[in-house]
């Protein structure tokens, strides 16, 4: 239902349990695929909103909503070079729009890593809102919008692996939320306070250098 006004008078009305479960199975199929959420769907994100961490949505609903960005964060960057030659690599993903305010997933990433190579792996949790990693942000939005990048001058010739793992996670709204990691724990227990929805991505970009 994307006419706004009607479906403000639907949801204003008394719902059972069944039929919210109901409404909200109908919003997210309307809305699956990268296309999804557009600015019509504005009023219908925002009453979604409200469910974010009471139970009402399960976690195979969160998966429906979220999951539509994973796949679309990669790698850009230098895929040939030479001994001695800089190369440049950043992360990037399509704009991707999600329901409301709340169900916009925060980023993680410790870094960048040179396979094979001591001492590259940023110990720094990089972090902020997905729609940081867009493509499509003005050049005059700064630093603060910059795709986060890397680069290293490789002295020897052969393949150039870099890696990086990311974390999206959505977190429960409340007060003293801790939005944090620890890089060293495993999965489970990486969370100062624990996300409603995680997904963890691990990512490689290859360069072949040549003599």
């Amino acid at each position: 239902m994307t006419d706004s006004r009607a479906f403000n008078r639907l949801v204003a009305q008394p719902m059972s349990s069944e039929e919210t479960n109901a409404m909200i199975e109908a919003l997210i199929a309307r809305n699956e695929g990268v296309d999804g959420w557009g600015v019509d769907m504005t009023m219908q994100g925002l009453w979604l909103d409200q469910f974010l961490g009471t139970g009402v949505i399960s976690q195979g609903q969160y998966d429906r909503i979220l999951d539509r960005g994973v796949e679309l964060i990669h790698f850009e960057g230098t895929a040939t070079a030479r001994v001695g030659e800089l190369v440049r690599v950043e992360l990037a993903s399509e704009r991707v729009e999600y329901p409301g305010v709340k169900f916009k997933p925060w980023y993680f990433s410790r870094g960048f890593e040179v396979v094979g190579v001591s001492g590259f792996e940023d110990a720094l949790t990089r972090a902020g809102f997905i729609d940081k990693l867009y493509r499509d942000w003005p050049a005059e939005y700064g630093a603060n919008f910059a795709n986060p990048s890397f680069e290293y001058t490789p002295m020897e010739s052969g393949e150039l692996v870099i890696r990086v793992r990311i974390v999206l996670a959505v977190f429960p709204l409340v007060r003293h939320t801790k939005m944090n990691i620890d890089w060293s724990l495993d999965e489970a227990s990486m969370f100062e306070t624990q996300p409603i929805w995680y997904w963890v991505i691990d990512l490689e970009h290859e360069i072949e250098v040549l003599p």
